[in-house]
């Protein structure tokens, strides 16, 4: 079963590594308009 999320609810998130390392957040998401594919994820990095 697909989970669907609306992109507005990822803005924020922790990104973290397989090793459980949080290495940032998610500050933004680029879909392309024609497919619906997404192209990139802006991350903002942690400052360590």
């Amino acid at each position: 079963m697909v989970k669907y999320v609306i992109a507005k609810q990822l803005a924020g998130k922790k990104i973290i590594t397989t090793d459980g390392e949080e290495i940032g957040r998610v500050i933004d998401l680029y879909f392309n308009t024609s497919s619906g594919k997404l192209e990139s994820v802006l991350l903002e990095p942690n400052p360590d």
